[in-house]
């Protein structure tokens, strides 16, 4: 398979987001921000971060919630784009570039993405995996979490009930004496 060259997608990114193009307030900006979404072929196809950077580390990211945003880069020429783990189970196929896998149980994942022309053929596969690693928050804290917030509900309702009915003492107390009212005495 060959290399993934990259479009300037991740500097589209970056200016959308007004990154150091947008920033630069030269009369050229909007001659830099057209030249950066050309073709790149010297880039690499692979995944991205939440800001658009290319990752380039082999660190696995970590996921404390069970689900993962997979952003890949543009291939040039493809027509859709297939996200696979490493079963070589179909998360993914369509155009865009970026894939949400949730329901993920502790462990370590990885996914490679395939760039694919219109009759489905693979143009080209990423290098290197996207690696993540998912470790849920311990139960023991999520018991801990869940025991606090029931205290605090528990309190706000008693403080809600006790002002209640101080408030429905205080309206019996305050009411007028009426000539109706047999209790009142001359």
């Amino acid at each position: 398979m060959n290399n993934f060259t990259a479009t300037g997608c991740a500097l589209l990114l970056l200016l959308l987001q007004g990154g150091p193009l947008a920033a630069e307030g030269s009369s050229d900006a909007s001659e830099q921000a057209a030249t950066s979404s050309a073709v790149d072929p010297a880039g690499p196809f692979g995944f991205l971060d939440a800001d658009g950077n290319l990752l380039d580390s082999p660190d696995p990211a970590v996921s404390r919630a069970g689900y993962v945003t997979v952003i890949w880069t543009e291939y040039p020429g493809a027509w859709s784009y297939r996200l696979v783990n490493r079963e070589q189970t179909e998360l993914y196929r369509g155009a865009f570039t970026q894939a949400f896998v949730s329901g993920l149980p502790d462990g370590r994942y990885a996914f490679t993405v395939m760039a694919l022309d219109r009759s489905g053929k693979v143009l080209a596969e990423t290098e290197e995996p996207f690696t993540v690693s998912v470790e849920h928050w311990p139960l023991s804290q999520a018991w801990l979490l869940f025991g606090t917030g029931l205290i605090v509900f528990v309190c706000l309702v008693l403080v809600i009930v006790r002002g209640a009915v101080q408030a429905g003492e205080s309206a019996l107390e305050a009411e007028p004496l009426s000539p109706n009212n047999p209790t009142e005495t001359a």
